[in-house]
């Protein structure tokens, strides 16, 4: 790969993909928070795809009188409207904790 190669493809990274993060020192995003700098980068850029990545990694406050399962129902419901509402794919990246092998061989 030339040089000018290389340029043209830190260009077109550039122009093709906006990133939307907090600085080290900031405490961990909610998904409320990335869903407005996502519909800002939807309007400003024409983004039409959003990958969250890691899901474990947001600022999950979940109501002590609501359950895991009704929490993660609402916060699917809230992509799924923002998803509609902005003509914009989102995918979420889970990372699982490593599964310890339980028998040996």
């Amino acid at each position: 790969m030339s040089v000018e190669e290389f340029e043209q493809g830190k260009e077109w990274l550039n122009d093709t993909f906006h990133l939307i993060r907090r600085g080290e020192d900031d405490c961990l995003p909610s998904v409320k928070w990335v869903l407005e700098l996502a519909k800002a980068a939807v309007r400003r850029y024409r983004v039409r795809g959003l990958v969250i990545d890691p899901y474990n990694e947001l600022d999950h406050q979940r109501p002590p009188n609501q359950t895991e399962t009704e929490y993660v129902s609402q916060i699917l419901t809230m992509i799924k409207r923002f998803a509609q509402h902005h003509g914009c794919h989102v995918w979420f990246v889970a990372h699982p904790k490593q599964i310890e092998a339980t028998s040996r061989i």
